[in-house]
């Protein structure tokens, strides 16, 4: 029987019951989930996307070319199961349960077909390990949580934290408040300041209301943030990942995802991601979660932040990686805007632009691509 996989990037917003996403935001979403053909066995196989997307947009490439769908999702058809994120729901249909399980990997299966051969977790397992107040407490745990980091509850709570100084580690005042469950730089608010003004605690009302709390950190200044992915096998066992880095925009949000493992951190970060993403492996299996998951950190001018979110699902840091694994060489993959001279196009997006792209090369020819690209700043999704 065929693969379907499931590129459900809104994952999140299914999670946490909120409103839908724009149409313009859940059609882009729909480019970028067609990079996940890359999970694919062959052509014959299917990939769900949240929105249409013609065929015709992916390029021949070499790569798989699973069928395109989109509407109600139909699992039946399909023996294997590769999903970004854990289904919020179970479509209508559940000839799928009395289909056999697949075979389990062999003992020394790489990555990619373990995350192939476990079924996607329990929707509502995923949702509390993606509850950034999960992160936040691991974080205060293993004492590398960022000064002044504190979930609230309303508006007047946030703004007697920042009356007393919940701000202060940042070098400019500013800090961001973010829904526990979102994801690619949404719902959330930024600004400088321990003053609220009117739209400003409108605007943040209106995230409570969704979401009943927000979680506040003083925004830092960054100067390179990392990822570093692994796969929860077991209550007490997972595989652990190289670290991968990217490019995002001066809000923080990803542009780009870069693979390259020879491109070693500072070994004091190193060391204290790899203890981070340790402790979160071993959380997330206690939870009782199994599949992928991605810790985000960052360094900024005052130190290194080695536990900023947990992702429990795909991410482009690991489709960059398995991109990388299937052509051979390190790999930048961009979600969108100009690519560098030398990429090449994974989707066309309806105007003809490249809506996801790729650029596979030695160390120092990523590094030029890196460099062309508009006011570089290193992030990880």
């Amino acid at each position: 029987m065929t693969r379907l996989i499931v590129g459900n990037l809104d994952c999140e917003v299914a999670w946490a019951g909120g409103p839908a996403l724009p149409a313009a935001v859940t059609a882009r979403l729909a480019l970028l989930a067609t990079t996940l053909r890359v999970f694919a066995d062959h052509d014959d196989d299917r990939l769900w996307l949240p929105a249409p997307v013609a065929p015709t947009a992916v390029p021949l490439d070499g790569a798989p070319r699973p069928r395109l769908e989109h509407g109600p999702l139909r699992r039946a058809a399909a023996r294997h199961l590769t999903a970004w994120g854990a289904l919020a729901a179970r479509d209508a249909d559940h000839d799928h349960d009395h289909a056999p399980p697949p075979a389990p990997p062999a003992a020394d299966a790489g990555w990619r077909e373990l995350v192939r051969a476990l079924p996607p977790a329990p929707a509502a397992i995923a949702r509390a390990a993606s509850d950034r107040r999960l992160a936040l407490a691991l974080a205060a745990e293993l004492g590398v949580g960022l000064p002044g980091a504190r979930a609230v509850a309303s508006v007047d709570e946030l703004r007697a934290h920042l009356a007393a100084g919940g701000a202060a580690a940042s070098p400019t005042g500013a800090w961001v408040a973010k829904a526990p469950l979102t994801a690619a730089g949404r719902d959330r608010v930024r600004r400088t300041g321990p003053d609220v003004d009117a739209a400003t605690a409108t605007r943040l009302g209106r995230l409570l209301a969704v979401h009943g709390a927000l979680v506040v950190e003083p925004w830092m200044a960054r100067t390179l943030d990392v990822g570093q992915a692994g796969v929860v096998l077991a209550a007490d066992r997972a595989l652990l990942l190289p670290p991968h880095r990217g490019v995002c925009d001066g809000a923080g949000v990803v542009r780009a995802l870069l693979v390259d493992d020879d491109a070693a951190l500072p070994p004091a970060h190193a060391r204290a991601l790899a203890a981070a993403t340790a402790a979160v492996a071993a959380r997330l299996g206690a939870l009782g979660y199994r599949g992928p998951f991605v810790v985000d950190a960052f360094a900024h001018a005052d130190g290194f932040h080695p536990l900023g979110e947990i992702n429990p699902r795909l991410t482009f840091g690991l489709v960059a990686r398995a991109w990388a694994e299937h052509v051979g060489q390190p790999l930048l993959l961009g979600l969108g805007g100009p690519p560098p001279p030398g990429a090449r196009p994974l989707v066309h997006a309806p105007d003809g632009s490249a809506a996801a792209w790729c650029h596979a090369g030695s160390s120092s020819s990523l590094s030029s691509a890196v460099a062309s690209l508009s006011k570089p700043s290193l992030a990880s999704r």
